[in-house]
């Protein structure tokens, strides 16, 4: 080190964040640096000191004292001080530098010795490497939530987000979803950066589920309507349907997005503040979300101004969308006769002719071909996507158990007591509607059996709740029964389990459902088994109206809601005549639904193999870019403490040497996370860590903007090489400065590009030293040797750097060649698909292929025009011989 001298600028090599240092006093031992950022001074020894001078040369942007920026043109040296000429003819004294001065560019930072370890350096590029692998996927937003992969979600997922504005019907069955599809479209959504804003309106009995399950399956922390709630902020909201009557404050907001949960409970013929207030939401957001599990049950011209909120352009006429709505029964028929059949009949073939004239010969190994053409239609297959458990394989058996029990004291307790004993080694889930009934239970099966079970209800947190459903899941020490109120009926699977308790009947067959499908989901391996206990005759009333009338206990019926909504009450005063006669009316009712639109909806609502591939993909991506190797080395480096568990868990917990303030996307307190699907499904309580999760999100952006990494020298020992050969490794990022950056950034074929230049070779060495062999053979340089190398090659790293400048730029323009080449394959491609749609199917517009054409024209103008090259990190290699071993 060069002795200071009083007036010099210099910097701690270890502590960045003390700013520039100006010396202030020096003697033959010691010197003394006085460092106004931080009002501090330090006295430092000569010998071995952790500081380097601080000099900046020709082209440099430096800032003065009073804050003004400027350009260094000349640089003199007077008594050991420096003066920089800048452009505009200031001479500025390093003593009337700012204090506060930064050095964010990696290769500044390598000639003032600002240093990390070369581990940071492989860290940051390979967390950059991974995010953009992760970027460029067909699985952003996909594979993030906690959910056993099902291609018909997936696969309406993808296909709603494809279609430049995410506005669509969601009406799969009961059981099938659609919530889990709500929420898989909105995470893609907002981690694309399409969407800021949203709001979510459900019922009032349906918040804290919408919320739950938004937490639990998406990471997604939204905030509940409430007096105190600030629209302004760019969050998800969720609003009960009650509010919308009137309340000005949510036409006023700009939102990006609207989901609405039950939207059958609209009448949007009706002209009220309430239908009014809607109306006004869903025209003005950019993406919206009806959900409903019975679209048709008000009628078609209900279901039609639905599908009119959700595309005016398109469904403006009701009686020319009634006279298509009578036609798709017809193209029902085809399909069905191409499915059944094995050969083409002759009537099939003349039909066939007629609405695809450029087929001229139609053979059995076309049907898959024709089939598809037939989809593309049914007008409403773009805005309608609807599943059934007819269509969707997997689901269990139901099995009503009906137990008659006398009308005596504590008879069910006894019955529930002798139950516990018979399944001892069987997991039970225990259902009833209210909480106090949950704590009495509980405490008379403590006093009568020892037995101490969790339970689970209202009164509890949320994590709380997680721990007891955890407790519950676990097979070896978990407990065998659950004890919850009417709460446990919402957003939780249970699907390990058979047996259900419905303590009491619920009044709705909705509620029912809903209970019966926490174990009656895809994966349940057993026939469930519903135990009801009927203990006088209004209780075996209701359940003769459930099982007998609306056969909804052993099946799902998607008619029962709205024959108990019409008939209930007249049946409770006439059992016999009006049981019959809703019996019939549901008949027909689901016969209807058996008919045309129904049939190419389900087709039409989980294509295969499209459906099936998809979640191959997800698969694939997940085992080929899981974050757990990544992570392990990041939370070593950042001092957090991350210790296996076994079964496939980790704990995540902070600690206060940590070089981060905060974990993104994890409790102050820490927390247990897994890499494993299966795992997380069954233990809710513990964090499904995947690219999408805010985790590696933030993790991500928190080491890729930062200072960490950016600059490092490692010895390279090599015995072929000449010891002191200099190799610059240079990573540069390719970004996107534009209103489109994030989509444009995944059109790009790579985000990266390394350079690794020696002097003398012109060449990019990169193929010859790739990095991960690097990683392997490179080894940390002490103190000392970093602070020798940047001092004595500072012309050498200079002209390193400009060599690496100018193969990246050569480079960079051919991987925008290459984007803009994959982006007009893709668009043609589409464009070719949208054309021929327009042909087929009356609903797809010019305007729709004009919108698919602007956008790929949009990409290709934002890689054309904005990509730019930014320095991500540098690391300079200096070879030396290998010691014997």
């Amino acid at each position: 080190m060069s002795t200071p001298q009083i007036g010099q600028r210099w910097m701690v090599d270890t502590d960045s964040s003390l700013g520039l240092g100006i010396v202030t006093e020096c003697d033959t031992r010691s010197v003394t640096i006085d460092f106004p950022a931080m009002d501090h001074s330090r006295c430092y020894s000569l010998d071995n000191s952790p500081l380097t001078r601080v000099l900046f040369t020709v082209g440099d942007n430096i800032e003065a004292i009073d804050g003004e920026k400027h350009i260094v043109a000349q640089v003199e040296a007077i008594n050991n001080l420096v003066i920089y000429l800048t452009n505009d003819g200031e001479a500025i004294p390093e003593t009337r530098l700012a204090s506060t001065l930064e050095f964010n560019h990696p290769v500044k930072r390598l000639l003032v010795g600002q240093l990390d370890k070369p581990k940071w350096f492989d860290l940051r590029t390979e967390l950059a490497k991974s995010y953009h692998r992760w970027l460029r996927s067909d699985v952003i937003g996909l594979q993030g939530a906690r959910i056993t992969l099902t291609p018909h979600q997936l696969y309406v997922a993808e296909t709603a987000t494809q279609l430049g504005r995410s506005r669509v019907l969601l009406a799969d069955e009961v059981g099938l979803g659609k919530t889990i599809e709500a929420g898989l479209i909105l995470q893609r959504l907002l981690l694309q950066e399409q969407v800021q804003r949203v709001l979510i309106l459900v019922p009032d009995a349906l918040r804290v589920q919408w919320f739950v399950e938004l937490v639990r399956c998406f990471n997604i922390h939204a905030v509940l309507w409430g007096e105190d709630v600030d629209l302004s902020e760019p969050r998800v909201f969720i609003v009960a349907h009650r509010v919308l009557d009137g309340d000005t404050l949510l036409t006023d907001a700009p939102w990006d997005m609207t989901i609405v949960d039950e939207a059958h409970h609209f009448n949007l013929m009706a002209d009220n503040p309430v239908v009014n207030t809607l109306k006004t939401i869903g025209e003005t957001c950019e993406h919206l979300l009806l959900l409903s599990a019975t679209p048709e049950r008000m009628g078609l011209e209900q279901h039609f101004s639905r599908l009119q909120l959700l595309d005016p352009a398109r469904f403006y006429d009701f009686a020319a969308f009634q006279q298509q709505y009578d036609h798709y029964e017809s193209l029902a028929d085809d399909v069905t006769q191409l499915l059944e059949s094995e050969i083409v009949e002759p009537s099939l073939q003349q039909r066939l002719s007629t609405l695809f004239p450029h087929i001229a010969d139609i053979k059995a190994e076309d049907k898959a071909d024709i089939i598809h053409l037939l989809l593309d239609c049914h007008g409403t297959g773009r805005v309608v996507f609807r599943n059934t458990r007819t269509a969707i394989t997997g689901f269990p058996d139901r099995r009503l158990v009906t137990h008659v029990l006398p009308d005596e004291v504590d008879a069910d307790l006894n019955w529930l007591a002798g139950f516990l004993k018979q399944h001892k080694d069987e997991k039970i889930l225990f259902i009833t509607h209210d909480k106090d009934d949950v704590l009495d239970i509980r405490e008379s099966l403590y006093r009568k059996m020892g037995i101490d079970c969790p339970v689970f209800h209202e009164g509890m947190s949320l994590i709380e709740r997680d721990r007891a459903a955890a407790y519950f899941a676990d097979k070896e020490e978990g407990a065998p029964l659950l004890l919850c109120s009417e709460i446990g009926s919402e957003g939780r699977n249970f699907q390990f389990c058979h047996h259900l308790i419905c303590w009491d009947l619920p009044e709705h067959p909705d509620v029912l459902e809903q209970r019966i499908g926490r174990l009656d989901r895809i994966g349940q391996k057993n026939v469930i088994k519903i135990h009801v206990c009927v203990t006088n005759t209004v209780s075996q009333a209701r359940l003769d109206w459930f099982h007998s009338i609306l056969n909804c206990v052993e099946k799902t019926n998607p008619a029962a809601g709205v024959m108990h909504d019409q008939w209930y009450g007249q049946y409770q005063q006439n059992p016999k005549v009006v049981g019959e006669k809703v019996k019939q009316q549901t008949q027909q009712w689901l016969e209807q639904l058996q008919n045309g639109r129904d049939r190419l909806l389900e087709m039409n609502s989980c294509r295969q193999p499209q459906a099936n591939q998809l979640v191959d993909t997800v698969r694939r991506f997940e085992e080929e870019n899981n974050p757990e190797n990544l992570l392990v080395m990041a939370t070593d480096l950042l001092n957090i403490h991350m210790e296996y568990l076994g079964e496939s868990r980790f704990s995540l917990i902070p600690s206060e040497q940590m070089l981060v303030p905060m974990i993104p996307g994890i409790p102050a307190e820490g927390c247990e996370i897994t890499f494993d699907r299966t795992t997380a499904t069954t233990r809710e309580d513990v964090q499904f860590i995947t690219w999408d999760h805010p985790l590696m999100q933030g993790l991500t952006e928190l080491i890729t903007t930062s200072d960490l990494g950016v600059a490092t020298v490692a010895l390279f020992p090599n015995k072929a090489l000449k010891p002191g050969m200099l190799f610059l490794e240079v990573i540069f990022r390719l970004t996107i400065k534009d209103s489109v950056a994030v989509v444009a950034n995944s059109y790009l074929s790579k985000s990266l590009l390394r350079v690794v230049v020696t002097l003398g070779d012109h060449k990019n060495l990169q193929g010859i030293l790739p990095q991960d062999t690097l990683a392997k053979l490179i080894e940390n340089a002490s103190q000392p040797i970093r602070k020798v190398v940047v001092r004595d090659y500072q012309k050498e790293i200079q002209a390193l750097f400009e060599q690496a400048q100018k193969i990246a730029q050569e480079e960079m323009q051919g991987i925008i060649q290459q984007s803009l080449s994959d982006l007009e394959q893709r668009s043609h491609l589409e464009q070719v698909r949208m054309e021929q749609l327009q042909e087929r199917n009356d609903y797809v517009s010019a305007a729709d292929v004009e919108q698919q054409k602007q956008h790929y024209s949009d990409m290709a103008i934002a890689i054309k025009a904005h990509c730019k090259l930014e320095v991500s990190a540098v690391r300079l290699l200096v070879t030396r011989k290998p010691e014997r071993v």
